[in-house]
């Protein structure tokens, strides 16, 4: 990319208070530039930003809204790309890229929460939908497909309302006829709120018809009205008997309507709800006409979309005039060679498997381990680090935390161990399950291991136990054997010492 000379701190102007000041500061350090791989193609690079993170929504109520401001004004690093990715699997590959690219700096951090995607999708004929926090890349391509899914609809339902037109009627105040009804509407009733509706003459059926499978019309709208705090939104082609009507005749009747309309009804204080239907809903239902409305979108953990606000204009950002422009020297700046190069140079160094040598680049402890134990295999430490914790997980229901400081310690001492030659290598396993134990009672307390019981045992201590063991079933194969001396002798012999004089001796 080409990094500015001069950057200008920008301030985004922000109102649902997830930034604390009213406004964000955004400052744009490179544009340009191109990324190119197999698995996507030739993708051109829009701008680079340097950005403080803003607060995390915890919980959104009609009254009230939570957030966690721990992110509040963190570093963040914002790369847009182009409109030049074409499948929902494109994307993923992409973002996979961006987040290797990142991670080949040394310098970001990574993982669930630390990296997060937002998505533009569009479709032909439609309109720009920008997803918000999309943070598994696992599931990115799911997400996509169902909002491109989502908006094919939508532009399937235009061709379909073209040329007809629905004039729909004034509110009514319906709250009367929830009286003796039950659910949350009748719940709201009797606590001195409203149930408010209008209807839409030959219209019965579009808010029950699906825009993908599990996802209605009626969904759709009822993420609107979420988003301004009603949680209860009822259509015309809900089952009735949900809310204690044997039909919808009653509620027909009120509105004044016949059995080819629609309706929606919203539940809540009556001037917010008056205010929601007329300013919201109202036009959303206008907006099938048009096909897909430009806005932003949060993405869900089942790789859903709901609303979240409408598309915000370029008017938002202004000049942040209290802070000096920024002058940049890009003079000094290296690109460091891509990640997944540096893992193979990595697993060459230290004769790792690539699998292997992929999360160990990532360990600041396995470096760390072979500079300080010379006598222990590279291999054997990414396996003490890496593979040793992932299998205690798999077999024990011990909380293995690998970056507590208590574990890292313990299992430092275990490796002098091994690296001064007092324990065999079978005796690393022994002492991480046994300190992930203590850890899992008292996870605030260090382990204490008793290393007296890995000592190595002599040799005639360990001919001793064969001995015996081969005594005891003279017939048995030399593998049933290996097990009963290893179960008497593991985490004090070697098991390669164990296996030759088994062998040895079954001549």
């Amino acid at each position: 990319m080409t990094i500015l000379p001069r950057s200008q701190v920008m301030r985004k102007t922000v109102v649902d208070g997830s930034n604390t000041s009213g406004f964000q500061r955004t400052m744009l350090v490179a544009i340009g530039g191109e990324m190119t791989d197999p698995a996507f193609g030739t993708v051109r690079l829009q701008t680079l930003c340097l950005e403080e993170d803003a607060a995390q929504i915890i919980e959104r109520t009609p009254t009230y809204d939570t957030y966690n401001l721990s992110r509040l004004g963190i570093p963040l690093i914002e790369l847009a790309t182009e409109p030049d990715l074409l499948t929902p699997d494109a994307v993923r590959e992409a973002a996979g890229f961006i987040g290797m690219a990142l991670r080949s700096t040394r310098k970001v951090r990574r993982g669930i929460g630390t990296i997060r995607q937002d998505v533009n999708v569009s479709v032909r004929e439609g309109a720009r939908v920008e997803i918000k926090g999309a943070q598994d890349l696992r599931t990115l391509h799911e997400l996509v497909r169902i909002e491109l899914a989502r908006q094919s609809a939508l532009v399937a339902l235009r061709r379909e309302l073209s040329g007809k037109a629905s004039r729909p009627t004034e509110i009514f105040d319906v709250s009367g006829a929830f009286a003796r009804a039950k659910g949350f509407a009748k719940k709201v009733v009797d606590g001195g709120g409203a149930v408010l509706g209008i209807g839409f003459p030959w219209m019965r059926g579009l808010f029950g018809s699906e825009l993908y499978p599990g996802y209605r019309v009626g969904t759709e709208l009822a993420g609107y009205a979420k988003a301004h705090g009603f949680g209860g939104l009822i259509h015309s082609d809900e089952d009735a008997t949900k809310y204690g009507f044997e039909d919808w005749a009653l509620l027909r009747h009120a509105l004044k309507l016949d059995d080819k309309a629609s309706f929606l009804l919203l539940a809540g204080e009556k001037e917010k709800a008056r205010a929601v239907l007329e300013q919201v809903l109202l036009p959303r239902v206008r907006e099938f006409w048009n096909g897909v409305p430009e806005e932003v979108r949060k993405a869900n953990p089942d790789n859903t979309t709901t609303y979240l606000r409408p598309m915000p204009g370029a008017a938002r950002m202004y000049p942040e005039t209290d802070i000096p422009d920024v002058m940049l020297d890009a003079s000094g700046i290296v690109a460091p060679k891509l990640l997944k190069e540096q893992i193979a140079e990595f697993a060459a160094r230290y004769t790792l498997p690539l699998d292997l040598a992929k999360e160990a680049i990532e360990e600041p402890l396995f470096e760390h381990f072979v500079a300080t134990f010379p006598n222990i295999p590279p291999l054997t430490s990414a396996e003490a680090i890496i593979t040793y914790p992932k299998e205690i997980k798999t077999r024990f229901t011990f909380t293995m935390d690998t970056v507590n400081p208590l574990f890292a310690g313990s299992l430092t001492t275990t490796m002098t161990y091994f690296n001064e030659g007092k324990i065999p290598r079978e005796a690393i396993f022994e002492a991480e399950v046994e300190a992930a134990r203590q850890l899992t009672e008292s996870p605030d307390r260090k382990p204490v291991i008793a290393y007296e019981r890995f000592f190595k045992a002599d040799t005639s201590e360990i001919e001793k136990v064969v001995d015996e063991i081969i005594a005891a079933d003279p017939s048995a194969p030399v593998n049933a054997l290996m097990g009963s001396a290893m179960a008497r002798l593991r985490g004090k012999a070697d098991g390669k010492l164990v296996l030759e004089l088994l062998q040895k001796k079954k001549r």
